[in-house]
């Protein structure tokens, strides 16, 4: 209830003036234009069209029935007098309105079917459930200092229902919120199938209705649509990583289908770790890559959104001084731990010995600046800076690690180690231990014996044994 009484978010009932059956109050069309099914036109006649007299459709029955001009008089009309029939007159107030409600009835359907209809998967009570479990929980993955927790859920929620256009609310980054809702809910709610059927739908069209606005922003980032990209920013991290153990319907960033490039089925192997959430697999020695691979496309995704979004960071601090702490790495809380600092120089030792000169500094940065994250691991409220690493990676070391370099390998390594310290989170689950264990499968035994401290980190020190 923490949150509740802190921050109780304002719901918002759309209303569809489609749905309530309004029509055009009056509708004319001149001369014999062709008239839309069920609405009556007016003719009009042209000023130069010669005019045969009043006509009237309300005559009596006898006239209608020998196709004469009625007077209309009554009791009886003059023709019926002259012939000695009995005179009768249609009922003409009902016909009237039986005819008029029929044409507006159908006028209504028509404006109706003209309205695109809500999702199959839509409804009120789903939007409030999925708001209140991204307030309550959701919220608390995605941020684990208290004072970036709370701005992310009392600054950036509401801006959900900021508005950038004078007529109709901004709903996209409302969407990446319960979309992130609904991932959560699927990847540890345990939903019944019937609702998780109606969570996958929900994640799949809100994923792709808030990527496709942030591809438009990304092209002319402003003021405006800054805090929407810098909070898509970290959602689309977010969804990124938790693509791993989510059905393939949500792969919004295509992460799983990237590993089916070339028309092959993905490995085994890759499979196997998709479907055991990030659970410990028998120890083997694989030759797939699956979560090398997509960790670069990762970076990619990632370090493109960050560039856009740091340089709207002048926007963001007008808005809120609170922005600046959100973008800035924290400092280390203290040093690292002598053994995994120890395990590190020896790699840096063995890089310096190994490495062609002109590769050497770009290596020696990388690993300076994993040394912050060995301290930062050691933190929960700073772990989450981890994934800093990844979007300031240099382009020269982004190359040589899609390129399989073994000392690119061996220091990422290290980093997945820290990483291991995010594993209880439900998007970065088995992440560090399919990295570390695809890293020793893919470089030689000259490098395995550095990777000794990655391999303790997931608890995987069995894998020295198998060659």
């Amino acid at each position: 209830m923490e949150l509740l009484s802190e921050f109780q978010p304002v719901f918002f009932v759309r209303v569809r003036a489609c749905n309530l059956g309004l029509v055009p109050s009056i509708i004319t069309h001149i001369d014999h234009e062709v008239l839309p099914t069920g609405v009556v036109g007016v003719h009009r006649c042209s000023p130069f069209e010669m005019r045969s007299g009043p006509k009237s459709h309300l005559g009596c029955r006898q006239c209608k029935k020998r196709k004469v001009k009625c007077d209309e008089k009554t009791p009886a009309c003059s023709a019926c007098i002259r012939r000695r029939e009995a005179c009768s007159y249609l009922d003409v107030t009902q016909q009237h309105a039986s005819h008029v409600k029929a044409s507006t009835a159908s006028a209504a359907s028509e404006q109706r079917s003209q309205c695109p209809p809500e999702p199959s998967w839509y409804t009120p009570t789903l939007d409030i459930d999925l708001t209140h479990y991204y307030l309550m929980h959701t919220c608390r993955t995605i941020m684990f200092d208290p004072r970036r927790r709370s701005f992310w859920r009392e600054i950036i929620f509401p801006l959900s229902f900021d508005s950038t256009a004078p007529d109709e609310p901004d709903l996209t980054v409302l969407h990446g919120h319960l979309a992130t809702a609904a991932l959560h809910k699927i990847a540890v709610a345990n939903p019944s199938p019937s609702l998780q059927e109606r969570y996958i739908a929900c994640a799949a069209d809100r994923q792709s209705k808030a990527v496709s606005t942030l591809i438009r922003m990304l092209d002319a980032p402003s003021p405006k649509n800054a805090p929407a990209l810098f909070t898509l920013s970290v959602l689309v991290t977010i969804w990124a990583f938790a693509s791993r153990s989510l059905p393939a319907e949500l792969n919004t960033i295509s992460i799983s289908r990237l590993a089916l490039r070339d028309g092959h089925e993905p490995h085994p192997e890759a499979q196997h770790a998709c479907q055991h959430d990030g659970k410990a697999s028998p120890p083997t020695l694989v030759p797939h890559r699956w979560h090398l691979e997509n960790l670069v496309t990762i970076i990619h995704v990632t370090q493109g959104i960050r560039a856009i979004t740091l340089g709207c960071s002048a926007w963001l601090r007008d808005l809120s001084p609170e922005f600046s702490h959100m973008m800035t790495m924290p400092g280390p809380p203290g040093p690292a731990t002598p053994d995994s600092l120890a395990a590190l120089l020896a790699l840096e030792a063995h890089v310096r010995a190994t490495q062609p000169a002109r590769d050497v500094e770009m290596y020696i940065t990388e690993i300076r600046r994993v040394e912050v994250m060995l301290a930062l691991q050691l933190d929960a409220e700073t772990r989450e800076s981890l994934l800093g690493w990844l979007a300031g990676l240099d382009q020269a070391y982004v190359r040589v690690l899609a390129a399989g370099e073994q000392a690119a390998l061996a220091i990422l390594a290290f980093w997945a180690g820290t990483f291991y310290t995010m594993d209880d989170r439900w998007w970065a689950r088995g992440w560090a231990v399919g990295l570390v264990e695809e890293v020793y499968a893919a470089v030689d035994e000259k490098w395995r014996v550095y990777l000794e401290w990655p391999l303790g980190a997931i608890g995987r020190l069995e894998l020295r044994e198998i060659t």
